[in-house]
């Protein structure tokens, strides 16, 4: 008889009836030749620093002569929590008639890591196949997996890098925490790998905020007339003080240039040469911009465009997605990181544009989705870059009974799945100069159109393409100016970051860095799909951040956590990169979990050291 152990309770029920295992026992089910219960999420981790050594509880008495704290090795512990859940499994595990282990834990990093702790705190040793899919775990899925288990060996190099992960986690969070903690004399303040490095990008931005010191200037718009008396306006734009060139405007350019004048003997230049000169148009731009339809989505991103469109938390989301997945059965896993679909996943497809037909969404864009299916579409179909899950989409079950916003996500994820087979958008775009005759004063305006709207007719949320047509222009054409508008403004400071702007520097957050390990994180970020909304959640929970409108701003608490760190490489996306190069190559066995062990051990020594001066 196999065991099969899910992660959590919902997902068991599943497996259980799809196996045919109808009879209910105590948090378990029996048949067809299988036991199957599920972990609950993490019961089993590793231990607190006080269960290692009575002098490692953080207490009144601690002191620095007890950092670093390494334990050697490090022991799991059952939580308070799970100690009922786990203790079932456990007798299910060692059963006689139980002849080996199904891991049906969620497909990555975690999951493998979840069932490796439980088995390991067990004392079990039976033999272990995998159930690894990102599918969702319908019951036709299901059966077809369960033909398709793989060797628990095989994920061997996940697994270790899953241990040595939370091990470095634990090495980091632990003596970090309790090292600054010391340095301040007051109260816990508590640091980790991801958590640290976000809250230091919201106490940047804030400083810059505070630092502002605003600025007046003066902006100035005119209005032109053709010869066939066809109105535009153009704003007034110079080289920016440390650019040189003065030649009219180029493509390139386009951003090299500012419309803030802050000298008054400028601004009665500009006004004098609007009522005295002759304006021509002396350069004439044209050209068409094609976008292709946007990736499909990855957690983080309909996190992203949750936030922005309808106000969702990180949180909220991904319950709500949790939800879509677990509950209703009605899209994939939702906790990926990848943006496209491998290619076997083309014929599971149609019945999803069937299921989103009856669900309601436009016919006409599911018939052309359809209708492409079978085209290459290497944006929505490529295996290269599928990690441990693919994209998220609908699956072939028509939604029923979902609440409002489980409708929204829904919604969202379903017009994306549509938009990535429609059309390219096309835009044409005119970029015009006109100049005062015997001058350098230059007036630009842009003109776009839309030739196509393509997928932007479906995606929900698409950047609304606000046309302004400019007059059939030529070159040389001479302008007559009909208005003038004089604006008297200030420089505004950098705005404070959304949780969607978060979750955009946490997925981006190697954009920050250089050379190896700015390679590493391309596409990988810091944190996961699965514990970013986590993250912002313990920022604001233990008070180092606070909303502010829709907006996150941290705390005098978060600030001052911030400016105690002096290891740097601690506020920096840079320790992420590290490890992740290093994890890669111990799940590829180039990188022995002994080697990055006696890295860590140095780094925490590092640490702690800095901390005391």
């Amino acid at each position: 008889m196999k065991l099969i152990i899910a992660e959590k309770p919902s997902v068991g029920i599943e497996i259980a009836r799809a196996v045919g295992a109808s009879e209910r026992g105590d948090r378990f089910f029996k048949g067809g030749g299988f036991l199957v219960s599920w972990a609950a999420g993490h019961l089993v981790g590793l231990k607190e620093p006080g269960e290692y050594r009575q002098e490692w509880n953080w207490n009144r008495d601690f002191s620095f002569a007890q950092l670093p704290m390494l334990p050697a090795p490090f022991e799991l512990k059952v939580s308070d929590s799970g100690q009922a859940q786990f203790s079932i499994l456990k007798k299910l595990m060692l059963r006689t008639d139980v002849t080996s282990l199904v891991n049906a834990c969620d497909a990555g990093r975690e999951g493998e890591l979840i069932f490796d702790y439980i088995i390991r705190a067990a004392g079990c040793q039976k033999p272990v196949e995998r159930l690894w899919t990102s599918a969702a775990l319908t019951q036709e899925a299901i059966k077809r997996e369960m033909q398709n288990l793989r060797p628990g060996s095989q994920f061997d190099g996940l697994r270790m890098a899953a241990r040595a992960r939370a091990a470095a986690d634990w090495l980091i969070g632990m003596n970090g925490t309790r090292a600054v903690t010391m340095s301040q004399q007051g109260d816990l303040f508590t640091v980790g790998r991801v958590q640290t490095p976000v809250l230091s990008f919201l106490v940047v931005r804030e400083k810059e905020i505070c630092a502002f010191v605003p600025e007046a200037f003066t902006a100035i718009v005119a209005t032109f007339r053709t010869a066939k008396a066809e109105d535009f306006s153009a704003r007034y734009e110079f080289a920016k003080p440390n650019e040189t060139s003065q030649e009219p405007l180029k493509k390139a350019e386009v951003f090299s240039r500012t419309h803030q004048i802050r000298n008054s003997e400028q601004v009665d230049s500009v006004l004098s040469a609007l009522k005295s000169k002759t304006f021509s148009v002396v350069s004439l731009l044209e050209s068409k911009k094609t976008d292709k339809p946007p990736l499909l989505y990855d957690l983080t991103s309909l996190q992203r465009d949750a936030n922005r469109m309808f106000g969702f938390s990180a949180d909220k989301t991904l319950k709500l997605a949790q939800g879509l997945y677990e509950k209703h059965k009605v899209f994939s896993y939702p906790r990926s990181d990848s943006k496209c679909l491998p290619q076997e996943m083309r014929a599971q497809l149609p019945g999803a544009f069937a299921a989103l037909k009856q669900a309601g969404l436009p016919a006409e864009f599911v018939n052309t989705a359809i209708s492409r299916l079978n085209e290459r579409r290497e944006r929505v179909f490529d295996d290269a870059k599928v990690s441990d899950h693919h994209a998220l989409i609908p699956t072939a079950k028509v939604p029923t009974g979902l609440s409002f916003e489980e409708e929204k996500i829904y919604r969202l994820v379903a017009l994306r799945l549509l938009g990535a087979f429609q059309d390219d958008l096309v835009t044409a775009i005119t970029d015009v100069v006109v100049q005062a005759k015997g001058t350098e004063h230059c007036f630009y305006s842009r003109g776009k159109v839309v030739l196509q709207k393509g997928w932007s007719q479906v995606i929900s949320g698409a950047n609304s393409q606000s046309e302004k047509s400019l007059p059939n222009l030529v070159k040389n054409e001479v302008l007559k100016v009909t208005n003038h508008e004089v604006k008297q403004e200030m420089t505004k400071p950098p705005q404070r970051y959304t949780e969607a702007d978060v979750l955009s520097l946490m997925e981006n957050a190697g954009h920050k860095l250089e050379g190896e390990n700015k390679t590493v994180l391309k596409g990988r970020g810091i944190g996961t799909p699965a514990t970013r909304a986590a993250i912002i959640q313990g920022l604001l929970r233990r008070k180092y951040i606070e909303n502010l409108g829709k907006s996150l701003s941290p705390t005098k608490l978060g600030i001052q956590l911030i400016d105690v760190v002096k290891f740097e490489v601690l506020k920096s996306p840079q320790l992420t990169a590290q490890w992740e190069l290093a994890l890669a190559g111990i799940e590829s066995g180039e990188v022995k979990p002994a080697e990055f062990n006696s890295h860590l051990k140095k780094m925490v020594h590092e640490l702690t050291q800095t901390a005391r001066i």
